[in-house]
């Protein structure tokens, strides 16, 4: 009897945050480390609680009963949330003045959070089951699975 082996939840990690931010992965001597630590600015702890912080806040737009389907893409949507958090609470003057990848992060975190809806909303019951995520002029364009399917005449 073949049994299944255990799911495992996908979990954004210190470490996620760190591959987003390698540059400011430094310790005390301006070494880059690439993860963090407790010599690291941020530290880890302090990036544990802006995750916890993100993943509460993810929760908030999409809700807390996210498909399997939708997992990964949920925790890396949270990975990019404690990126942004990190960079505007560490480094608010390099923010203001574009020093910083903020604004790159932030563009990449809200196509990626539609994406998210867009799968949490798709694998509910009755839902499309995902949608096309296609690039139209520098924006993103959902288009439901089935779009060529329907009846365009008969849409409320």
């Amino acid at each position: 009897m073949a049994t299944e082996p255990p799911s495992v939840t996908p979990e954004a990690t210190p470490d996620s945050v760190a591959a987003l931010l390698r540059a400011r992965t430094k310790d005390q001597n301006g070494v880059e480390v690439g993860h963090w630590t407790d010599q690291t600015r941020p530290t880890l702890a302090q990036v544990e609680e802006q995750l916890d912080m993100a993943r509460t806040l993810i929760e908030l737009d999409v809700g807390t009963d996210v498909p399997d389907a939708c997992a990964k893409g949920l925790e890396a949507v949270v990975a990019f949330h404690a990126a942004l958090l990190i960079e505007k609470s560490y480094w608010p003057e390099q923010v203001q003045s574009e020093r910083s990848a903020y604004a790159q992060l932030n563009d990449e975190y809200q196509q990626y959070r539609l994406a998210l809806v867009a799968c949490v909303q798709g694998n509910q019951p009755g839902g499309a089951g995902g949608v096309y995520d296609l690039d139209v002029s520098g924006g993103s364009c959902l288009w439901p699975f089935d779009w060529w399917q329907r009846n365009w005449d008969q849409v409320p």
